[in-house]
């Protein structure tokens, strides 16, 4: 073999390793997830850089598997609904730093109990734009269930209920108590 055409081999290896280390990684990651499309490789991969987040982790499996979540924000705005982008990592940022949500439901935690307080159920007959999120003012994330927020009403009622019951015997030993004591009244001035 010629001197040059040795260093010639050489350099067209140099180019083309990369290439071919990349087709055979998706041709091995394609059978082994059993993707048929780029976007599923991508998707993968994507979910495999947010495993070490359990909020991007939550963000991500939501997205995949199209699950309703309850996002509470730093200023206690809460949303419920449907993940639409995640964003793609970067080098500098890793994961994209902002998400997109179509909302079903959004409301607030009150300041003293945090509990959620749903104001506005959005209609599912009329298209909606999504809403975009920084990450970094997500204060939590779960998969929402309107089964648990259905038993949340029930129980909130009930305490309402047995609230309403106490402050109804309260008043009726009010109103007794004051009874008895304008009868003493009255008897000592007989």
């Amino acid at each position: 073999m010629p001197e040059g055409s040795h260093g010639a081999l050489s350099g067209l290896l140099t180019l083309a390793m990369p290439s071919l280390g990349a087709f055979i990684t998706v041709r091995i990651l394609k059978w082994q997830l059993g993707a048929s499309k780029k976007e599923e490789i991508v998707a993968y991969l994507l979910g495999e850089s947010v495993d070490h987040s359990p909020i991007c982790s939550t963000l991500f499996d939501a997205f995949v598997e199209k699950d309703e979540v309850m996002i509470t924000m730093a200023d206690r705005k809460v949303y419920v609904g449907y993940i639409m982008d995640v964003g793609a990592p970067t080098e500098v940022t890793g994961v994209n730093q902002e998400i997109l949500l179509i909302p079903t439901v959004s409301g607030y935690r009150d300041k003293d109990t945090l509990r959620v307080v749903y104001t506005t159920d959005y209609p599912s007959d009329t298209p909606l734009r999504p809403i975009g999120f920084r990450q970094e003012n997500i204060v939590s994330i779960s998969v929402f269930s309107e089964e648990v927020r259905e038993a949340f009403k029930r129980a909130d009622s009930g305490r309402a209920g047995e609230e309403a019951a106490k402050e109804k015997a309260a008043k009726d030993q009010l109103v007794k108590a004051i009874t008895e004591l304008v009868a003493v009244v009255q008897a000592a001035q007989r």
